[in-house]
């Protein structure tokens, strides 16, 4: 009864997060599927950052807008997005977020593991949660939140609590916290501006982590290895070019 119970819990949840995530999806999701069902389809393609996505981020930024599925956004799609933004969806699926990734002990507590059913569904939830915020996040606005300083904007707040949660020490699977920054820089280009050095210097160090036996640290780098692909588009110091060079660099080296 309390698996049944705990299952229900998380399922419902998982079916609620589903269903956001969808009503955010733009239509390049749906030309993937029809891509999928005509056999044109390579599971690589979604995890890969090639010319023509650089081609795709470099016309955005010159138009000053989102990517294509944010452009490509029609009238319904949009005032589906603004509804969500004027309830604070996105600020509450945050904070749910955030609950949920300190719901597990941190590595430190190892001598007391979750049980592996709960383990799992966590991670699923969390996952789903990731897609849905991602999704959310590439709406053309977010709203501005209620503790919001007068100063911020919700983009800022949001991303501040991203990089927050992904500077603690005790939070596990923080791979799903990078895709969620993932999609803000690709579909908000005003995120791009809010990436200071330290924040840079977070997401180096994190791709220099040794390899896990689990696939969330690959996943974890991957994401950063994108954040870099895409931040490196903008203008930029030389010197970055060094600093991120020599990350990667060192990374072949570490796995060769």
């Amino acid at each position: 009864d309390i698996v049944q119970s705990w299952r229900d819990l998380v399922g419902s949840y998982k079916l609620a997060l589903e269903l956001v995530a969808n009503l955010c999806s733009g239509r390049e999701e749906a030309d993937d599927k029809e891509d999928m069902d005509n056999g044109d389809y390579d599971d690589d393609d979604e995890h890969m950052w090639d010319s023509d996505d650089e081609a795709k981020l470099a016309a955005a930024t010159a138009a000053g807008g989102g990517d294509a599925a944010t452009m490509k956004c029609t009238p319904s799609e949009q005032a589906t997005c603004d509804s969500i933004s004027a309830q604070k969806l996105p600020e509450y699926i945050l904070l749910f977020f955030k609950s949920w990734m300190e719901f597990l002990p941190s590595s430190k507590d190892e001598d007391k593991p979750p049980p592996a059913l709960v383990s799992q569904d966590v991670d699923d939830l969390l996952s789903t949660c990731a897609v849905c915020l991602g999704n959310v996040v590439a709406c053309r606005t977010l709203p501005t939140w209620s503790a919001a300083a007068a100063t911020d904007n919700g983009l800022q707040l949001f991303w501040r609590e991203l990089v927050s949660m992904l500077s603690s020490d005790t939070l596990q699977c923080k791979s799903h916290i990078t895709s969620v920054m993932l999609s803000m820089l690709r579909n908000q280009p005003q995120a791009r501006t809010l990436v200071d050095s330290s924040t840079l210097d977070l997401l180096l160090a994190l791709l220099s982590q040794q390899p896990r036996s689990d696939n969330s640290n690959a996943d974890l780098q991957m994401h950063c290895i994108m954040m870099m692909g895409v931040l490196c588009s903008e203008p930029h110091p030389a010197s970055v070019d060094t600093r991120v060079c020599s990350a990667l660099l060192e990374q072949l080296r570490s796995v060769m």
